[in-house]
């Protein structure tokens, strides 16, 4: 599918919404932009790199908790009865996250709200 698209002052192009569902590119994905053999070429960030660096994130705020106070860290499994929403919000307290602005949640969840899309 080719849809020949003009690029605005501010260098932005919209995705056309066809495009958009077969690539299951929505407002707030994040993508991978490269430069290939003289094309532009957008693709969909993969979920699992995301999930892999959230894991990542989640393990550094477990061992700060480890490290603070000789408290130890609680796994999501060792949380009973609780939601899974709340077992997270409990393992962030543990880490000595305290309470966190839903934008603050967002930006850790998502990265910084400049990168995301204005619309």
């Amino acid at each position: 599918m080719e849809v020949k698209m003009r690029v605005s002052k501010a260098g932005q192009v919209e995705i056309p919404p066809a495009i958009q569902d077969k690539a299951e590119i929505y407002p707030g994905a994040e993508v991978d932009m490269q430069f290939e053999d003289g094309a532009i070429v957008v693709r969909r960030s993969e979920p699992k790199k995301r999930v892999q660096e959230f894991s990542a994130d989640i393990r550094q705020l477990r061992n700060r908790t480890e490290a603070n106070e000789g408290r130890t860290a609680r796994t999501l499994e060792e949380v009973e009865g609780l939601s899974r929403g709340e077992q997270f919000v409990q393992l962030l307290t543990d880490a000595g996250i305290g309470r966190m602005t839903t934008d603050e949640f967002m930006e850790m969840m998502r990265g910084p709200y400049e990168d995301l899309d204005p619309r």
